[in-house]
């Protein structure tokens, strides 16, 4: 009958296994092991928080160049190109650089002079692991009243709507069209021709 010691927390147990050390079988007190069983245990131990500690200084590292990327960003789709390297980020990592990232792209729509940036926006918006909340709408909505543009709820883009032909008053069309007759006669012709521009 060995004894053995299992670091990680069950249904009966509490506690944390942060170096993720595993299971480890007590040498008998016989064995000469036994005297430097827990000296072992506990380098493993500090190995493990070493190498978190490491990881977590290169992860760090990465997050502040990810975000210099971001704030770098002059479109919705240098923000795109970004997506994939923050979702191979560790999740705490990940929450606060999707946070930035959706910043930015808000950021930018005040700025958006086409309804194809707008729609791309949505679009970005729209697909995982990115989230279009009811402030981003807001956002979206106010550049799309500021410009008149519209939402065709079929196809869910929006759209410019064709720009109304002016409505001249009749009266002065006809005014107009009398006076243009005038210049619209044919011009006289040979000796007649020279003599208007004498």
């Amino acid at each position: 009958n060995k004894s053995v010691i299992e670091w990680t927390p069950s249904d009966v147990t509490v506690g944390k296994n942060t170096a993720a050390l595993p299971e480890a079988i007590i040498p008998d007190k016989s064995d000469p092991l036994f005297k430097t069983f827990l000296s072992v245990i506990v380098n493993q131990v500090k190995a493990a928080i070493v190498a978190q500690s490491e990881e977590q200084r290169e992860a760090l590292a990465k997050s502040e160049r990810i975000q210099e990327e971001i704030a770098a960003s002059k479109s919705i789709g240098d923000l795109t190109l970004i997506i994939p390297v923050i979702t191979v980020q560790p999740n705490y990592l990940q929450v606060q650089l999707l946070h930035v990232l959706t910043q930015k792209a808000v950021s930018l729509i005040p700025s958006f002079t086409t309804v194809d940036q707008l729609n791309g926006a949505l679009t970005f918006f729209q697909e995982k692991p990115m989230v279009l909340t009811a402030a981003i709408q807001t956002e979206m909505k106010k550049l799309q009243d500021a410009n008149k543009w519209k939402f065709n709820k079929d196809t869910k883009k929006f759209f410019a709507p064709e720009p109304e032909k002016p409505k001249v008053d009749e009266a002065i069309a006809t005014h107009l069209g009398e006076g243009l007759t005038e210049f619209n006669k044919p011009a006289a012709t040979g000796k007649e021709a020279e003599l208007a521009f004498n």
